[in-house]
């Protein structure tokens, strides 16, 4: 699942939410392109509330993930998405729910 967020100053942020499954469950990390300075994290939303996890900062132009290491149960009654911004928090975009 991918999310493209809209191009401003020749520059694009893209996010992707991968999903594995693991004993029975789903698991989901995040990874993105989003230049230097820009962040990736994902968002979980459960009872109704949606919190923020795992912040990364971009250390260069290269892709910046999570990685397995950071992989966040998605459960019952859970869903997630993954986040991203440039520099400054300009061009955020968020794929869809899963």
């Amino acid at each position: 699942m991918a999310a493209r967020g809209t191009q401003r100053n020749s520059w694009r942020v893209t996010v992707d939410l991968h999903i594995h499954h693991q004993r029975g469950h789903d698991w989901v990390f995040a990874a993105g392109l989003v230049g230097t300075g820009g962040h990736v994290w994902l968002e979980r939303q459960h009872a109704g509330r949606t919190r923020m996890l795992g912040r990364i900062t971009a250390e260069g132009d290269a892709i910046v993930s999570q990685g397995q290491y950071h992989s966040m149960y998605d459960g019952p009654g859970h869903r997630a998405r993954a986040c991203g911004d440039a520099k400054g928090g300009q061009l955020r975009v968020c794929t869809a729910w899963h």
